[in-house]
């Protein structure tokens, strides 16, 4: 772990400075009013939805990952971060980041040209711990609000720490979204920013985990890890997705059809081939 805060200094900063009169490098313009920002935490599940593309339906544990990398798996959650927090620059949100070093986040925010404070390390592999070592470090700090970039596992990991303390909100990138906690799409990002920044408003929120042996098996078995805190803000942020019980070979049949049915989405073609599970979808 750092011993010590690294300043990320974004592109804005540095042309301002450079266009200083006399060259010092304290000189702002318009100095910010740290007290009106948002203090967020900022973490990446680095290996979040590696699973989906090569058909694993998530990474939760090492050995999944493996079998993830060895099938070509490409990491996904940095392309979801960068694209959130594009939305962030160009709502112009008036925010302070903090963040975890490197892969989980860091680089994100450096690759955004995104101002942040490096408060916590990981190490050589990433994991849960790291997460939530992170979080921890966030909420020591005094953030209004945690962002992470994953699925149902981080929330979990992210709620452990948080409890109903401080509101968390997640970026998808995983390969279960089922928690009420994320936004729909990480371009959305900035718009949600702005308006918790003017409310504070938030809500209560459940936080699902799905089992992902039964969930490769075609069968989706969620259930209710927690209660988080969330922003309260029904336009960007996701309904939790309803899950379902597990009964004969043709209830599961039925069950898989109205969860593909149910996340569907409007203005979408879908292309559906044949087949008696298929078949329940209409």
């Amino acid at each position: 772990r750092p011993s010590a805060s690294v300043l990320c200094i974004s592109p804005t900063e540095r042309s301002l400075r450079r266009q200083s009169p006399n060259g010092k490098k304290d000189f702002y313009p318009q100095p910010p009013d740290y007290r009106s920002m948002l203090r967020i935490g900022f973490v990446v599940n680095p290996v979040a939805g590696m699973g989906g593309p090569v058909g694993l339906k998530g990474t939760d544990g090492e050995e999944t990952l493996r079998e993830a990398v060895s099938r070509g798996a490409r990491a996904r959650a940095f392309d979801r971060a960068e694209a959130a927090l594009r939305s962030v620059a160009e709502a112009r949100v008036d925010a302070m980041f903090l963040t975890c070093e490197g892969e989980m986040g860091e680089d994100s925010l450096k690759a955004s040209g995104t101002p942040c404070d490096v408060v916590s390390g990981h190490g050589d592999v990433t994991s849960a711990t790291d997460t939530r070592a992170a979080v921890r470090a966030f909420i020591s700090k005094g953030v209004d609000l945690v962002i992470f970039v994953g699925g149902d596992g981080t929330a979990r990991d992210v709620l452990l720490e948080t409890g109903t303390r401080v509101a968390i909100v997640g970026v998808p990138s995983g390969v279960k979204m089922h928690s009420a906690v994320f936004i729909n799409t990480p371009e959305e990002l900035g718009g949600l920013l702005l308006a918790f920044q003017a409310s504070k408003s938030v809500k209560e929120a459940e936080v699902m985990d799905v089992d992902e042996e039964s969930f490769r098996g075609g069968v989706v078995r969620a259930r209710l890890f927690g209660v988080a805190l969330t922003p309260d803000d029904s336009e960007h942020v996701q309904a939790g997705k309803q899950s379902y019980s597990s009964g004969t070979a043709s209830d599961e049949a039925d069950e898989i059809g109205q969860y593909i049915a149910d996340t569907m989405e409007p203005g979408v073609t879908y292309v559906i081939g044949p087949g008696g599970t298929t078949a329940r979808i209409a």
